[in-house]
């Protein structure tokens, strides 16, 4: 299977030098009742410098694609502007969508997005660095969400409107943009937690010339106090080694009723032996913790 080095590769078929879809893929897909398919479009080696708005993208493969999407189930896009006209066509023609994972190849997107809010098997999510209040999906049937680059009101309003979620991860929680209302969340069904704040892992090696304001380390506390999740079972953190979010863990669990957590793994500060006991002692039903860098 070739690809096209600007374009990344597409699970299906390999593109053109040009970015073209080639000729096989069009026969390929041309089949009486065929069978819903994965898809993946992704860039290869120069992601970060494609640009998102870039009108040189070639948008042929795509045209061709989304004549298809109503078999589409599992789909992988790093989605370029310069695709958002053709996809705008799977509104409302997404029958068997399953999970989608959707990114721009560089900045964030201010642009609406919409064409996914119809889509009636969607139940797994995974979004990268658009803006929460420009996105459009069936947000009460979904059960998973990867969610990249949020701020705090931005993930609260996720678990809000996601009250089905059993799976949330947050990569690099960002300090609140006010967007959203910033008010405690009840979220009955998740089990799964995980959330890391940006750039947390840069601290240790730059120690001290690390030039990030003193709230924003205090991020995962903030973030955590505004949760009640009666149904945690697993959370797992990752944040700044001078940060420690214990006593946050420990306040989640005890003002969310009948809270089982079982599983919590702390990534970035150390703790002493005697300090794990005493959080095990607080929190009895944890049988396993896990604290690395």
């Amino acid at each position: 299977m070739g690809f096209a080095s600007t374009l990344g590769h597409v699970s299906l078929s390999s593109l053109d030098e040009e970015g073209r879809c080639p000729s096989d893929v069009t026969k390929g897909m041309v089949i009486t009742h065929p069978p819903p398919f994965t898809l993946i479009v992704v860039s290869m080696q120069d992601r970060d410098k494609w640009d998102v708005d870039s009108p040189a993208v070639p948008t042929e493969c795509m045209e061709i694609l989304v004549q298809h999407c109503r078999r589409w189930q599992h789909i992988r896009l790093t989605l370029p502007q310069a695709w958002h006209g053709e996809l705008s066509r799977v509104q409302g023609n997404l029958p068997n969508l399953q999970s989608l994972a959707l990114c721009p190849p560089g900045r964030c997107v201010f642009e609406i997005m919409d064409m996914f809010a119809e889509a009636p098997a969607l139940t797994e999510l995974d979004l990268g660095y658009y803006y929460l209040h420009n996105i459009v999906f069936p947000w009460q049937q979904l059960e998973s969400i990867p969610l990249a680059s949020p701020s705090i009101d931005e993930a609260l309003e996720v678990l809000r409107r996601c009250p089905r979620l059993r799976s949330c991860h947050f990569l690099n929680l960002a300090p609140p943009e006010d967007y959203f209302d910033i008010v405690p969340v009840t979220h009955a069904t998740l089990q799964d937690l995980s959330v890391m704040i940006r750039d947390a892992e840069e601290e240790e090696e730059e120690g001290d010339e690390l030039d990030e304001p003193m709230e924003d380390k205090a991020l995962i506390q903030v973030f955590l106090e505004y949760l009640i999740l009666p149904g945690l079972r697993s959370l797992s953190v990752s944040t700044y080694p001078s940060e420690n979010p214990i006593p946050a863990i420990e306040s989640l669990v005890e003002r969310s009723p009948d809270c089982q957590l079982e599983k919590v793994a702390v990534s970035g500060p150390r703790f002493f032996e005697d300090y794990i006991v005493d959080f095990l002692e607080n929190c009895r039903s944890v049988m396993e913790f896990r604290n690395q860098k």
